[in-house]
């Protein structure tokens, strides 16, 4: 009893300094939603094109300005969607939402047509593609090799099946004429 009210007690220790940062948006959350509030301005300034690429660091300075509590004159979004939005516009976002979902339907499509250790390869990998997604809620990392290579991989696992497919294909007898008449 007496080691698990030590722990009960560490715990709301913890939640007890959390949750004051949290409601005053001190310390790294205070300036991390300052960085999200900077991206959506800078968005908004410019909708159509961004800032470009690799800029949110350099041009992040003025737009902290603005902002009360913790502040940075150059730093990442720490949010991949919004970095992506205030540096390509709603047009860089659109075509990142697009790969995002054709990513997606990629996995899907391999649900079935390929052996069991492929497909729990390709459900590995899709857990890994959704954390990332998650995790670029409070990270920037769309810029890093492994979130395009798993972007890759979806599309290996949906030519396996395509391959799979067209080889059963080839392989199978023709059907007689009458049979092919009936299918259309």
């Amino acid at each position: 009893g007496d080691v698990y009210k030590r722990q009960a007690e560490s715990i709301f220790g913890i939640i007890q300094t959390i949750l004051p940062i949290i409601i005053n948006r001190e310390d790294t959350f205070g300036l991390r939603i300052n960085l999200w509030r900077s991206a959506w301005l800078m968005w908004l300034d410019h909708p159509i094109r961004g800032v470009g690429i690799g800029n949110y660091f350099n041009k992040v300075g003025p737009y902290m300005l603005q902002m009360e509590g913790p502040r940075v004159w150059s730093a990442v979004a720490h949010n991949t969607y919004l970095q992506i939005l205030a540096e390509t516009g709603i047009v860089g976002f659109g075509l990142f939402i697009t790969m995002v979902g054709i990513t997606f339907k990629n996995f899907a499509r391999t649900l079935a047509g390929i052996n069991l250790q492929t497909l729990s390869l390709r459900k590995t990998w899709l857990i890994v593609f959704i954390v990332m997604l998650v995790g670029g809620i409070t990270k920037s990392d769309h810029a890093d090799k492994f979130s395009w290579m798993v972007m890759g991989l979806s599309v290996y696992y949906a030519a396996q099946v395509e391959t799979k497919n067209a080889v059963e294909e080839a392989l199978s007898p023709p059907k007689p004429k009458a049979v092919e008449a009936a299918d259309r």
